[in-house]
């Protein structure tokens, strides 16, 4: 492993680089999990689950392009709705 792809942070050696193209498990924006394939699809356009792209980003599309983001209404109402499908009801 050459030195140019180590480097020591908190203590730990950090070996590689920061991996690409990885998704993570729970969305960035309403933190709820990444179920399906279109939530995968939807995190390589606009890293978000397809939900809140179909529901924040491509409804505000133009100001989401200029650098707007969604505020805790936004969020919550995508919560709401997700909590509400039947993978996520609990007994």
């Amino acid at each position: 492993m050459s030195r140019e792809n180590r480097e020591l942070e908190n203590n730990f050696w950090i070996i590689g680089s920061d991996p690409v193209g990885i998704v993570p498990p729970d969305c960035p924006l309403c933190k709820l999990s990444m179920r399906e394939l279109k939530d995968v699809q939807s995190y390589g356009a606009y890293e978000v689950c397809f939900t809140c792209k179909i529901e924040i980003i491509e409804p505000n599309l133009p100001r989401y392009n200029m650098g707007w983001r969604p505020g805790n209404e936004e969020i919550d109402a995508v919560r709401q709705y997700e909590s509400s499908r039947p993978s996520y009801l609990m007994k």
